[in-house]
């Protein structure tokens, strides 16, 4: 690449004689000053190209600076213990269990508590708008100057109970299950991934991060939405059994409301116990996934010779010759040029 900035520097030269000879014509002088003008734009282009392929360059020589990184990590994984790989294996294992199982018994038992709840609230309800005592029996409709008080105590009984029901559900049966996670000493995972080549513990530590982050946000603007979400749904219920109930509302209707509720509250706490199980899983099979890869890596490391490593070493610091080599003909071309 320098031979192109000799021959420019050289017919510079010509033309520097060119315009101090005096014997030199005016013509002649004047095509010597046309020919510098020309090879203006060829310096500058020539000089955009190299910062260019400066650019292009130094990507190579990072390259091989990651490749170097992953063979000098080839050491630090094979000093690892097995027995410490296996025994972190067997922990994620067993915690995935363990928040299966009591993902299962805190789902099934809020469930009971709620329909429970619920069908007490809504029997007060059944029993202060449609119980006659007189007759000791149900009436079929409220008339229509009741109805609106028995719409009221629905929107007191959603606006009211919901949150603090959540809430239970959150604190008492969705937070232990997360906090099962945290058994799992992920400061032993990082200290692992530590011992990786940059590239790929730069990669490991952001999806760990990324998962953990899912989490956090789950249990706490995740949750949150879910359950404002989830009141809007209920008060469109109300909303739907005051239109069907214009002059009163039937124990009909108000019978299907109640069932409607019990089926809505059975999808949302089964779907926000799914849902965090699901993010907690993604963590616990990352970290697997990462220990089944390790071993792996640790089994193949331990079968290569010295020659092997020592020949992959000789190439590449080979490599890294050459492209420094490059490198420093196009930052002295550079330099000539500035």
């Amino acid at each position: 690449m320098k031979e192109y900035l000799n021959s420019l520097q050289n017919i510079n030269q010509l033309i520097k004689q060119v315009k101090s000879n005096p014997y030199s014509s005016i013509e002649l002088n004047n095509s010597a000053e046309t020919l510098s003008n020309s090879l203006q734009p060829c310096y500058e282009e020539y000089k955009t190209f190299l910062t260019k392929l400066q650019s292009f360059h130094e990507v190579c020589l990072q390259d091989i600076e990651n490749a170097d990184d992953v063979w000098q990590s080839k050491f630090r994984i094979e000093d690892i213990p097995k027995t410490e790989i296996i025994q972190q294996l067997g922990e994620f294992s067993s915690c995935d269990h363990r928040i299966l199982q009591l993902k299962q018994i805190n789902q099934t038992q809020f469930l009971e508590q709620l329909h429970q709840s619920w069908l007490e609230n809504f029997q007060n309800l059944e029993k202060k708008w449609f119980f006659e005592s007189n007759k000791n029996a149900l009436r079929n409709s409220t008339n229509m100057f009741e109805k609106d008080n028995l719409i009221k105590d629905l929107i007191y009984l959603v606006e009211t109970k919901v949150s603090g029901t959540i809430e239970n559900v959150i604190q008492n049966g969705l937070i232990p299950i997360k906090d099962e996670l945290f058994t799992l000493d992920l400061d032993k995972l990082e200290t692992i991934i530590s011992l990786l080549d940059s590239s790929t513990k730069d990669r490991v530590r952001e999806k760990k991060n990324a998962l953990l982050a899912n989490i956090y946000d789950y249990c706490s603007e995740g949750i949150n939405t879910k359950t404002n979400d989830y009141k809007t749904k209920l008060q469109s219920y109300i909303d739907e059994l005051n239109k069907k109930s214009l002059i009163g509302v039937s124990l009909e209707n108000f019978q299907k409301f109640k069932q409607n509720i019990d089926n809505s509250i059975s999808d949302f706490i089964n779907n926000i116990f799914d849902e965090l199980n699901n993010l907690l899983v993604d963590v616990i099979e990352e970290g697997i996934k990462f220990y089944n890869d390790l071993l792996e890596k640790q089994q193949r490391y331990e079968e290569e010779t010295e020659e092997k490593r020592n020949y992959e070493k000789l190439w590449l610091d080979s490599q890294r010759e050459e492209l420094e080599k490059v490198q420093r003909n196009i930052e002295g071309v550079l330099f000539i040029l500035s």
